[in-house]
Order: structure tokens, then C-alpha cells, then sequence
């Protein structure tokens, strides 16, 4: 879908289809975009490993943390263009109840790396010992927000998953502080069918695209979901 499609569709949602609207088009696309990003960073919607200012980090000798792009989700595999094999992805948890030299493991090839040690870091371990390349694989946000000035652009992920995003940016439209727009309790709905409820008796949408990506996943590696995110 496009961005004119899916604010024609949101108009039609709320009922917004006589001029002049309740919801101008930039109203619907403070909501469109934020939805975008919220389903992405639920569902690991977007898998690149060819974007070059995202997936590509120069690798220093004697240098272990190193700062990931502030749109990756998550790091899915890294590769040194020197090594043969992967990275293993580890915890700080598990390094330090398997590893408990990590932290002055004399410098070399680096064979683990850890996300959460530092918040937009990645740590290499051992430190390298000479200077090389990582090559990333990552789930990401888009690169750009959507924009009026492009009603022809799409989200960056699969069709097949637009429709997700119906619950989201209606659950934004119904907070416009309007009088005849703001309705609390058509927010909550569908906030509750998009990111699903506390008590976790609605599945949201954010939660089943997720669920298919995963099955997806599975069925073009052949893995089990632990391993298509280790």
C-alpha cells in the first residue's frame, strides 16, 4: 500500500470522509509513522544486510566496544572479513558464568560478541588484535519516516503485512485532543488490539506479525525460533 492508500483506508476507519476533515493528512501521518515504527521494532519487519552505512563497522586493533546504528532492533549475525566462521552472540549473563576471564582475555580474533553490555554498543571479546571489518545482519527501522511529499512511497516491509497497522494508527487518531475526535475508549481498543493487553488476553497485531516472521524464518532456514534469533 502506499502512503495515499493507507490514509485513504484510515480515513475510511474513522469515518473521516467528507471535507473538511476531522483528521488532516498530516494528523493521520503523526500516526502512520509511529505505527511503522512500533510494528517494525515488535516484529523484526525489515532484515538488511546490504545497507553499508548500517551493516558495514570498521574494526580498530586494540578497540572492543564499537556503536551500532541507532535503527538497528537487533543483531542477528555478525561476520569478521578476516575469520571464517560467525560471531557467537552471548550475554553478559552467560559470559560471565561460562567466561569469567572475558573482561582481560588476552587480545586476538575475536569469536563473541555481546549486545547489552553498553546500550547501542557492540562488544567484541577477545579484544582484536589487528584491524578488520564487521559485516552485519541485522533487523532495523526504516531508514526514513514516511513523508507528505511522497504519496506514492511504502513501507519498507512486506505488503502482506500493511494491514497490521490499521489498530495502531487508529489508536493514535482517537487521542487527538479534539472534541469530536478524542474517544478514550476506541483508543484503548485498539491499542489493545495492536500492542495487545496487560493481562494478556489479546493477542495484538505487533505480537502476530511477529509470530508469522518467526514462522517464516523457520521455514526458509529450516530452524527453531530460539535459533533464528540467537
Amino acid at each position: 500500500m502506499t502512503l495515499a492508500e493507507i490514509i485513504a483506508q484510515a480515513r475510511g476507519d474513522l469515518d473521516d470522509l467528507i471535507s473538511p476533515y476531522l483528521w488532516s493528512d498530516a494528523d493521520l501521518l503523526s500516526c502512520i509513522n509511529p505505527s511503522i515504527e512500533a510494528i517494525c521494532q515488535g516484529a523484526y519487519l525489515i532484515f538488511d544486510d546490504y545497507t553499508a552505512a548500517i551493516v558495514t563497522i570498521p574494526v580498530t586493533a586494540g578497540t572492543f566496544y564499537y556503536p551500532k546504528d541507532p535503527r538497528i532492533i537487533r543483531v542477528r549475525e555478525i561476520r569478521m572479513d578476516l575469520q571464517t566462521f560467525p560471531l557467537m552472540a552471548r550475554t553478559r549473563e552467560w559470559l560471565f558464568h561460562h567466561y569469567p576471564t572475558w573482561t582481560t582475555a588476552v587480545a586476538g580474533d575475536p569469536k563473541i560478541y555481546c549486545e547489552n553490555i553498553r546500550t547501542g554498543y557492540i562488544r567484541l571479546i577477545p579484544t582484536p588484535l589487528v584491524s578488520d571489518t564487521m559485516r552485519l545482519v541485522v533487523y532495523r527501522m526504516p531508514l526514513t519516516p514516511m513523508s507528505l511529499s511522497d504519496l506514492i512511497a511504502s513501507p519498507e516491509f512486506e505488503l502482506k503485512y500493511h494491514k497490521y497497522l490499521k489498530h495502531g494508527i487508529l489508536a493514535r487518531a482517537y487521542l487527538k485532543q479534539d472534541n469530536e475526535a478524542y474517544d478514550i475508549q476506541k483508543a484503548e481498543y485498539h491499542r489493545q488490539q495492536f500492542e495487545g493487553s496487560d493481562d494478556g488476553k489479546i493477542e495484538g497485531d505487533v505480537k502476530r506479525v511477529f509470530n508469522l516472521t518467526q514462522l517464516a524464518i523457520q521455514t526458509a532456514e529450516t530452524v527453531g525460533v530460539n535459533k533464528a534469533f540467537c
